[in-house]
């Protein structure tokens, strides 16, 4: 089984350019930030940011939830229909 930097994609050949390619970023953002911060340090939250953009940056398609709070329901302003959309 092939490694990058002693990450595998295993039965996951798919995920092998955006394994790569999050190596490379890793080590870039190491560089960038220097030897006193990376990502791995912190939550989970900055590995998957950084998998999301190295996915991305390979021709793939990434999608990353956060979560954010909201103010009332009753001030939401509803989206027009289909119907009003197309008059």
């Amino acid at each position: 089984m092939e490694s990058i930097s002693g990450v595998s994609a295993g039965p996951f050949r798919g995920l092998k350019d955006a394994l790569s390619e999050w190596t490379i970023l890793q080590k870039k953002l190491v560089h960038t930030l220097g030897s006193e911060d990376a990502p791995w340090w912190y939550n989970e939250r900055a590995s998957i940011s950084t998998f999301a953009a190295a996915v991305w940056l390979t021709g793939g398609v990434a999608l990353k939830e956060c979560m954010t709070s909201k103010k009332s329901l009753d001030k939401i302003i509803p989206l027009p229909s289909e119907t009003e959309v197309a008059a």
